[in-house]
């Protein structure tokens, strides 16, 4: 009983709170988006995604299963699927399977419920961020670090996809490293290399490239609010480039996310 006063208490905060504000993290392995949705048209994550209603209740369809839900559930990755928010205010952390909090789970196309007694202190944080958002921007850090998802995991890469990782991190925005060079950085076949990569990781070396520029597009944005701009300096050939892919993976315009109101950077 206590816990649904605390949520309801929370719910009437975030209510009154600035609902047309944005507020964006970037960390380590995950990326973090709190906003209002209308809708987003049909689209797959690359990434395991929390989706985490903070108020009204939202419309999850894919070929599967249709779900009207105002709990907390995750997302798999590279489902065909769409959201209707109807002006709710929710959180989305999409993050890297390998992730300290990435579900333990075979691949499948089914959400997955959360309890939301695991997710009160995320709630509570991202409410207080609303409210005073200079002290909350600490807490939240330490709780995505710490988030206890009943099914979550820690996995132990092997040493040549940490290496593969950070040459596409540090080299792909400038030269386009190729498979080839990739492969023969850590002395695997391209195939091999391939399936290593997608075994660990859960998605094709491909789809990472891509997670990346999405990154790289957050962190340029935050320092720079112009798209176009943005596009090119991480990764994007244009900006007709960038909405194209964002819009596949997301189900939204860029402009609707990362401009048009104000957005806070966590």
């Amino acid at each position: 009983m206590q816990d649904l006063l605390f949520m309801k208490q929370k719910d009437s905060m975030i209510s009154n709170g600035p609902m047309n504000e944005k507020y964006i993290y970037l960390g380590k392995q995950e990326l973090l988006y709190m906003g209002k949705i209308l809708s987003l048209s049909v689209h797959s994550h690359i990434t395991w995604t929390l989706c985490l209603p903070l108020q009204g209740e939202i419309r999850y369809q894919s070929k599967d299963e249709t779900y009207k839900t105002k709990k907390a559930f995750l997302i798999p990755p590279k489902v065909d699927h769409q959201i209707e928010g109807y002006g709710s205010y929710l959180a989305f952390v999409f993050f890297e399977k390998y992730s300290p909090y990435a579900p333990v789970i075979s691949e499948g196309s089914k959400i997955i419920n959360l309890d939301e007694r695991e997710l009160l202190p995320l709630k509570e944080a991202l409410t207080e961020l609303m409210q005073q958002k200079d002290k909350a921007k600490h807490n939240l850090t330490f709780i995505l670090d710490n988030l206890h998802i009943p099914i979550q995991r820690k996995s132990i890469l092997d040493d040549r996809i940490l290496l593969v990782q950070k040459l596409l991190v540090q080299k792909d925005l400038e030269t386009q490293i190729s498979l080839v060079e990739l492969a023969s950085s850590v002395g695997l076949s391209e195939s091999r290399l391939s399936h290593l990569f997608k075994e660990q990781m859960g998605i094709p070396i491909s789809s990472y490239r891509v997670w990346i520029r999405i990154r790289n597009l957050a962190d340029a944005l935050k320092k720079n609010p112009k798209l176009t701009f943005a596009a090119h300096s991480s990764g994007f050939f244009d900006s007709s480039h960038l909405h194209r892919v964002f819009k596949q993976y997301f189900g939204i315009n860029p402009k609707n996310v990362f401009l048009n109101s104000l957005v806070h950077w966590i």
